[in-house]
């Protein structure tokens, strides 16, 4: 039951933060979501990117980098080069190379994985 209602409430919020045509409430939803960042909410935050209002965008993609590697970054690239502008494009693929970055600093080094195997 529980679930169900919180299913409902994830669902009026990404409809709220699309569709309303108040930005306060639009930025409220978006808010709300990125608070509760997590996979059921990301393709929520993808398309608030494209929000006509700044302090909505903003709200998203801080949440988006909160999320990390949780994000389909093809998706997400393939989305901005469709329909972003050349800032947001940018930003985007800032995001990525520091995504890149740290996966690639988690990765052992060659010279680390010899002597552990020692």
């Amino acid at each position: 039951m529980q679930s169900n209602a919180k299913d409902e409430a994830f669902s009026s919020m990404r409809s709220l933060a699309a569709e309303h045509p108040d930005a306060k409430i639009r930025e409220q939803a978006v808010t709300y979501l990125a608070e509760t960042a997590n996979e059921l909410t990301v393709n929520s935050l993808m398309e608030a990117l494209f929000d006509p209002e700044p302090k909505i965008r903003e709200v998203a993609f801080k949440a988006l980098r909160q999320l990390g590697d949780r994000v389909p970054t093809d998706r997400l690239v393939e989305l901005v080069a469709l329909r972003g502008d050349r800032a947001l494009r940018e930003q985007v693929a800032a995001f990525v190379e520091e995504l890149g970055n740290r996966s690639s600093a988690s990765q052992p080094t060659d010279g680390l994985q010899k002597t552990n195997e020692r």
